[in-house]
């Protein structure tokens, strides 16, 4: 076996006819697998720095083909056909690895492994014999093109949000490219939030924010797009009163929707909420999770596209740090 660890953060090994790829990422399991299975963020980092991909098909499933085409910094095009076998989110995911002449020219296990709050992805690749591996390693790159795609990966994450709603709870996480004590900045100082809460098309007209604990902050969202037909116009009051706060770490609160003069209303459901924040590496990872009273409860905030709703919100967040820093 042979170790080649002159990678960056990626190690490899090769061992007769197969090679073997890891790195460790400072993000949750199924935050990394999203970004392995979602059509959306797949291309956006697949493949070495300095290439870029046409995708002719794209259907992420057991069975499923990905036909692309790999264009280099070069002006060379390489046909590339992915064939997905096994997926058991979040944890494997096995493909062949081809082109449309020969679809078979190696085999891919992924596995995604837990560790505490960061994620070891391990790539086993099986080519069909160990003179062909060789040949991708010494003529094609292999080795420099896995540690360079793993780290387009770790650079694609903070474009990720992770939703899920599991019984009576509602989780999101996402890394942010920004020093914690920033994004905490944005979401306890009224001049940050003006900047970002809310879908996309819609604005803070209202933001009045006492963040203390004890304190509360009464709030007016509204729709500044034509394109959103019936919600051009619309207002949407909400209110969260704060019980704890930890400076820079965590923020704890109950959100519910309201008035315009601060009262609950009773025709939809409130949660409480509990916003962690954890720097690595001059990025903050944001977790936060929402109780609901029930998964009824629940299920009625979700019928009404929240997870769309906050991951434009997010997407908006993301933006307002980059032109602030």
């Amino acid at each position: 076996m042979t170790t080649h660890n002159a990678m960056g953060k990626t190690t490899a090994t090769t061992a007769g006819n197969e090679l073997t790829v890891t790195r460790t990422f400072h993000a949750s399991r199924k935050l990394v697998y999203k970004a392995w299975t979602d059509p959306k963020h797949l291309p956006m980092w697949w493949g070495p720095q300095s290439f870029t991909i046409t995708t002719h098909e794209l259907d992420i499933r057991p069975g499923g083909v990905w036909h692309y085409v790999m264009h280099g910094p070069d002006g060379q095009d390489y046909d590339n056909k992915m064939t997905f076998l096994e997926m058991n989110a979040p944890e494997q995911i096995s493909y062949v690895h081809g082109d449309s002449i020969e679809e078979e020219q190696f085999r891919v296990n992924v596995t995604f492994e837990e560790q505490g709050q960061a994620t070891l992805l391990t790539m086993r690749m099986q080519f069909k014999s160990a003179e062909i591996l060789e040949q991708a390693v010494k003529e094609y790159g292999a080795l420099e093109g896995a540690a360079s795609t793993l780290s387009r990966l770790e650079d694609q994450l903070p474009a990720i949000t992770f939703a899920q709603a599991l019984g009576h709870t509602f989780k999101l996480e996402r890394i942010f490219d920004a020093p914690r004590e920033l994004v905490f900045k944005a979401f306890s100082e009224a001049e940050h939030l003006q900047k970002w809460w809310g879908p996309q098309g819609w604005t803070l007209t209202v933001c009045n924010l006492d963040f203390k604990p004890g304190g509360a902050w009464h709030y007016c969202m509204k729709c500044i797009d034509k394109n959103q037909g019936d919600f051009y116009g619309y207002e949407s009051w909400g209110k969260a009163i704060y019980e704890e706060i930890i400076g820079g770490e965590k923020i704890v609160y109950t959100d519910y929707f309201s008035d315009s003069e601060g009262n609950e209303s009773q025709d939809l459901p409130p949660s409480t909420t509990t916003l962690t924040f954890e720097e690595y590496e001059g990025k903050t990872r944001v977790v936060s999770l929402s109780q609901y009273r029930s998964a009824e409860a629940l299920k009625t905030v979700v019928d009404m596209g929240m997870e769309q709703g906050i991951t434009e919100t997010w997407d908006r967040l993301a933006q307002h740090l980059q032109a602030v820093q």
